[in-house]
């Protein structure tokens, strides 16, 4: 999908490079001597012209749609079945990695965020998620994290609550996991 591809920009624009670079090469060597020569590179230059294109619309879709509209009760429930909504949590241990504050948010998560937010967020993770401003901090990091994942994980239709709810549960596939369905179900059961 584009939106897994836009995720892989660098890797492309590198392909993208060697592509030109070997095309110009064989333009000058080949494409004069030798008209089938020119009939494939013709061809290969419309690939890469096209790859190029729907490259381009990919990532200035990644980003178009903008922060998603939540609201206040759907943070309230994510929060109250993360920590009781205890803004003085701190961190707790998963099996794998500290989660912190009422919302619960990994470093990677804050990280991920981050990487596409317009402005900083909270200077740092352990700042943004359990500093005084928690509350607010963790909301803007849990929008930025849903604008980048949201319709990645559900093949480009416009995401649901649901869809978010499992998603800040289970990352960028959360939505798809059978496992994020219990989460699920406690967030909608608090929104009534």
């Amino acid at each position: 999908t584009c939106f897994a591809t836009a995720y892989k920009l660098d890797a492309l624009h590198q392909i993208w490079q060697t592509i030109s670079t070997n095309l110009t090469v064989h333009r000058f060597q080949s494409v004069q001597k030798d008209e089938v020569a020119y009939s494939k590179m013709s061809c290969l230059v419309r690939k890469v012209l096209l790859v190029s294109a729907l490259l381009s619309v990919c990532v200035v879709n990644r980003f178009a749609f903008g922060l998603p509209n939540l609201p206040d009760k759907f943070f309230d429930c994510i929060c109250e079945v993360e920590s009781n909504c205890n803004p003085r949590i701190g961190c707790v241990n998963d099996p794998v990695t500290l989660s912190c504050g009422p919302y619960q948010i990994k470093e990677v998560y804050w990280q991920d965020a981050s990487e596409i937010a317009k402005e900083s967020i909270g200077g740092n993770w352990m700042n943004c998620v359990t500093g005084a401003d928690n509350m607010s901090c963790s909301k803007k990091v849990m929008l930025n994290y849903f604008q980048r994942y949201g319709r990645y994980c559900t093949g480009g239709r416009e995401p649901t609550i649901e869809d978010y709810a499992r998603i800040h549960n289970g990352g960028p596939q959360g939505c798809r996991l059978q496992r994020t369905v219990s989460y699920w179900a406690k967030v909608s059961r608090c929104l009534g």
